[in-house]
């Protein structure tokens, strides 16, 4: 800076010399020797340092101003509004780019979107069929595109009034309760768990009753009356089969040594992944010797198999655990062991706690209930002879007359051997007034010196029987039970269905399958009633029992389709099911069976065996068994996208070896219908959905990954018997 400032004073003091000589050749003087010689040097060397003195108080005065006003320029102003004269240009020192942090997306205030339905793994993407015309119905997309749910707008979230900050009072920490361990749980639970040794075998049980009842499996006790109760400790008691329910697995024992320490049933269902632990004795464990095996796992599923609620776990349910219980970590039932799943690694299957809790009060009511009635003599009506056919639907009642010791009953006036038989009956009064029964004899013979026939019927305890009455005249027990499905108020009713086929039958009542009936103690054509008073004690005098839709419908003795044995080739390439059709064999009501064989193992790949009915117009229902050991049915109106699954499950009854083999039976009537699967019931079917009549298929494959090429799946006596 000082060398700028130097450039304008070497300028002026070079005019001031010129200005000096100017002068003096203007006034015409000439430089002469007499006069005395003015010190121009010296005087100008004078001005000039007067001059710099001067250059250097200004440029002092101007670099104090400069430095002020710098300092001015860098001090930062606090004033409110500081509002500068003058903004001075500058080239400002670029700054480094910086990397704009990402902005979190603002979660707080956005509506969730609807999420699309889970496929389950358990369901493939199926394959179209034809139509009735053999028309070849178009392959199916395997993966449906999910219908476009519209995003809602978000909402925007309102500013929020600023709150002032609470004082915050520090809570004093509490002291952790500790969570009860398996060891905890095992030495709760152990004193109501014990060790069941019957003849045929030994299982678990647990104590439910401070009084001695113990809950076990129905398998484990089965055909036994007395058996031993080992107790922890190794205490070795008598203990009495009180009652079953097969059809459950079910059973109470009963045992007489004072107050037991008892486990109580859970009150909410265990979460899926919660731990929970099984307990019971092993099959092999030595009378005296008794180790109680103890193993975890957790929660994996909840099913439903045969109209049963199970809990499924991998906690190992070994063979002789079965009837113990499964426990939460509170030690208390969650259910109880009863079967492992095939030759699979950690699927185990327990009873579900409310099916035992409910069943529990009702079998031990049941148990302590008086002895089955007396039957009474059987009716004779007038002798002539009865026309084979169908039958209704009529209404009616029937007079009750407790003191003839008859059978009240009104005589339908036709013979069946097959069919379906069924009626609508209303409860006459209060069981608080009397005893009531109502159902139906059927196959009913002449004979000497006593009529034979079969009679079921339900009570107004709940309770549904079977007999059987041979020529003389006593009547056998083939089955009884007790059942929800039951009414039993008096202003209640009951619709009573039997499905009466050669040397099986089934009972529904109420829409609900009760049983299947063993008739093969009498199959012969013979005459049907409607009853109201079947045991001694039935019937109120001037009472009546009331019906409606009384109704029978014969089963075609000759079938329409079958027998016929034959295999239908697996091809994976077509895109079509894999069928054998019926010869364009149409019904509306009827049933159709057939042995299906097992084509390979489950290792070499999945297969599936059943049947499409009420085919037409590329609608059609479809029920049929898997490899896995489920069991499907399907509803289909159109295109495969159409699907409707309205029914599945697993069923213990289904056979999955590669040398196995499985006869399916189904009987549809009208809105409803009902599997059987190797001789045992496995679901009711909701077949409202369609029930036009339609053509019948057997059927190899219904998901587009079942079969394998080259192979084949054999079948044999398919059957179709139309219900007129």
């Amino acid at each position: 800076m000082s060398a700028v400032r130097r450039l304008p004073v070497r300028i002026v003091t070079g005019i001031l010399v010129a200005m000096a000589i100017s002068a003096l050749i203007a006034c015409g003087d000439e430089p002469s020797d007499d006069l005395p010689t003015p010190d121009i040097e010296a005087t100008v060397e004078a001005r000039v340092a007067e001059e710099q003195a001067e250059e250097a108080a200004k440029a002092a005065e101007i670099e104090a101003g400069v430095a002020a006003t710098m300092v001015a320029l860098i001090t930062p102003t606090y004033t409110s509004t500081p509002i500068p004269t003058h903004t001075p240009t500058f080239t400002p020192t670029p700054l480094p780019t910086e990397t704009a942090s990402p902005i979190p997306i603002n979660t707080s205030t956005a509506t969730p979107l609807p999420t699309s339905t889970h496929q389950p793994t358990l369901t493939p993407t199926v394959t179209p069929t034809h139509t009735p015309t053999n028309t070849p119905t178009p392959v199916a997309t395997p993966t449906p595109t999910a219908t476009h749910t519209p995003i809602p707008t978000n909402t925007p979230t309102p500013t929020a009034t600023p709150t002032s900050t609470a004082t915050y009072t520090p809570v004093p920490t509490n002291t952790p309760t500790p969570e009860p361990s398996i060891a905890d749980v095992v030495d709760q639970a152990r004193k109501s768990v014990v060790h069941i040794v019957a003849s045929t075998g030994s299982g678990s049980g647990f104590i439910v009753d401070s009084t001695g009842y113990i809950l076990t499996n129905a398998h484990v006790v089965e055909g036994e009356t007395d058996l031993t109760v080992v107790l922890d400790g190794g205490i070795r008691t008598l203990g009495k089969v009180v009652i079953l329910d097969p059809e459950r697995d079910i059973a109470i024992v009963k045992i007489d040594r004072g107050q037991q320490p008892t486990l109580r049933f859970a009150t909410a269902n265990p979460r899926i992944g919660e731990e929970v632990v099984a307990l019971g004795y092993p099959r092999g464990t030595r009378p005296g010797l008794e180790n109680m095996t103890i193993s975890t796992g957790v929660v994996s599923a909840f099913q439903s198999r045969d109209g049963i609620n199970y809990v499924q776990t991998d906690a190992a349910v070994n063979p002789g655990n079965s009837g113990g219980p499964l426990l939460d970590m509170n030690a208390q039932v969650v259910g109880m062991n009863t079967w492992h799943y095939g030759d699979s690694e950690g699927i185990n299957f327990a009873i579900h706690y409310t099916v035992l809790s409910q069943r529990l009060a009702v079998m031990i009511a049941e148990a302590n209930a008086p002895p089955t009635p007396t039957p009474t003599r059987t009716p004779t009506p007038t002798p002539r002879p009865a026309p084979e056919g169908s039958f209704g639907p009529t209404d009616g009642s029937i007079e009750h007359d407790p003191e003839d010791g008859q059978i009240a009953a009104y005589w339908a006036n036709t013979s069946l051997a097959d069919g379906i038989i069924e009626a609508r009956f209303f409860n006459p009064y209060a069981s608080q007034t009397g005893n009531w029964s109502s159902g139906f004899v059927f196959r009913w013979t002449r004979s000497s010196p006593g009529n034979i026939f079969h009679s079921v019927m339900v009570t107004q305890a709940g309770r549904w029987y079977h007999f059987l009455r041979n020529e003389s005249g006593e009547s056998q027990s083939i089955a009884n039970g007790f059942s929800a499905a039951i009414a039993t108020g008096a202003f209640d009713s009951n619709h009573i269905r039997l499905i009466v086929i050669g040397g099986a039958g089934t009972l529904i009542v109420n829409g609900e399958f009760i049983a299947t009936l063993d008739l093969s103690g009498l199959i012969e054509t013979g005459g049907v009633y409607a009853l109201a008073e079947y045991f001694k004690g039935d019937g109120v005098a001037g009472k009546s029992t009331q019906f409606e839709d009384f109704k029978i419908t014969p089963i075609q003795s000759t079938p329409s389709f079958g027998s016929v044995d034959g295999s239908i080739e697996h091809d994976l390439e077509d895109g079509f099911i894999d069928e054998y059709e019926a010869n364009n064999v149409s019904i509306a009501d009827g049933i159709m069976e057939a042995r299906f064989f097992n084509p390979y193992s489950v290792q070499e790949g999945k297969w599936g065996s059943g049947f499409l009915f009420r085919l037409g117009s590329s609608r059609f229902h479809t029920v049929f068994v898997t490899e896995s050991g489920h069991w499907y049915h399907y509803l289909r109106t159109g295109d495969a996208s159409n699907d409707q699954q309205l029914g599945s499950g697993l069923s213990t009854a289904i056979e999955t070896g590669a040398n196995e083999s499985n006869h399916i039976r189904i009987a549809i009537i009208g809105e409803g219908g009902t599997l059987f699967v190797n001789g045992e019931f496995v679901t009711t079917l909701d077949l409202s959905g369609l029930q036009d009549a339609g053509y019948v298929s057997a059927i190899a494959g219904y998901f587009s990954d079942s079969g394998v090429a080259g192979k084949s799946t054999q079948f044999e006596d398919f059957v179709i018997r139309s219900i007129q």
